[in-house]
Formats: C-alpha cells, structure tokens, sequence
C-alpha cells in the first residue's frame, strides 16, 4: 500500500530554493539531486516510517549526498504523507518543525 504524498507551501518554497541553489552547479551534481529527491519521495510513499521520529508526530528523513532533511508527519489513517519543510542541515533548529 503506497501512501499519498503532498507538498505544504513552505516544503514547495524550500523545495524553489534548493534547485535554485543548485542552479549552476554541474549537471551531474543537479541529476544527483534530483535523483535522491525522487528516490527520498519513493522511500516515503512506500515506507513512511523510515525517517527518524523527531517527537510530535514528526520524522525526519536526511538525504545521503545532500544536507538537507525532509520534515514530515506520516498520516496512517489517511494513508497520507504530509512533507512540511526540507530545510539544510546547518540551519537554526528554531526553524524546524514540532
């Protein structure tokens, strides 16, 4: 059973800022990217449980070749995953979500 995945504004905003980053970079860098961001949304339909529980409800899921985490509740229930942010690892924990 795979699990809905839905984006919050914020998460599309954070999302904007990355690849707008990552603008110039190689395109071999840009495919990595976008290849461990498709494979993170795979990973989080099919096991949404495989981030780290963070309190709240919340996990996060850390991406391997980037330092950025994915922020999500996984909603059962509505065989949902709800991605909130996907903030750099380095930035004020203040910003994070729960």
């Amino acid at each position: 059973m795979a699990y809905r995945l839905t984006l919050r504004s914020l998460a599309r905003t954070d999302l904007d800022g990355i690849e707008a980053w990552y603008e110039h970079a190689a395109a071999s860098i840009r495919d990595r990217l976008r290849h461990e961001l498709d494979a993170a949304w795979e990973h989080l339909g099919e096991l949404p449980l495989i981030g780290r529980p963070r309190g709240n409800g919340w996990h996060g899921l850390s991406l391997t070749r980037f330092p950025y985490t994915i922020w999500y509740l996984a909603l059962p229930d509505a065989e949902l995953v709800v991605v909130s942010r996907i903030i750099h690892d380095r930035r004020d924990p203040a910003v994070w979500p729960g």
